[in-house]
């Protein structure tokens, strides 16, 4: 990606998560290549993953996965991830620059 533009105007925002329960994203799956991190979680005892993308502008769009039980998130993350970035690009005024921000399990 190119060098991002400088700060829009006013405060950064983030959005309320959109909670799903076993997958059904509405957003048409944007996923761009990249190194994926990898993650130490204690699987067996996850219950809801929330993943985030961010804008070049700051702004975070959280996916939440509700609809697994333990190890199954570890099939289900890379969906999780691209959902987050599938909400980012589509609600984003600058989608093509999303990137993953994060992604936290609870437990």
């Amino acid at each position: 990606p190119g060098p991002r533009p400088g700060p829009r105007p006013g405060p950064v925002r983030v959005y309320d998560p959109v909670v799903f329960r076993g997958g059904g994203y509405p957003w048409p799956v944007w996923a761009p290549v990249f190194v994926r991190p990898v993650y130490y979680w204690n699987w067996a005892t996850l219950r809801l993953v929330t993943c985030t993308a961010e804008d070049s502008y700051g702004d975070q769009f959280p996916v939440t996965e509700g609809g697994y039980v333990g190890l199954a998130y570890q099939a289900a993350l890379v969906n999780i991830e691209n959902a987050s970035l599938s909400r980012c690009y589509a609600q984003s005024s600058n989608g093509a620059s999303c990137v993953l921000a994060s992604c936290t399990p609870g437990y």
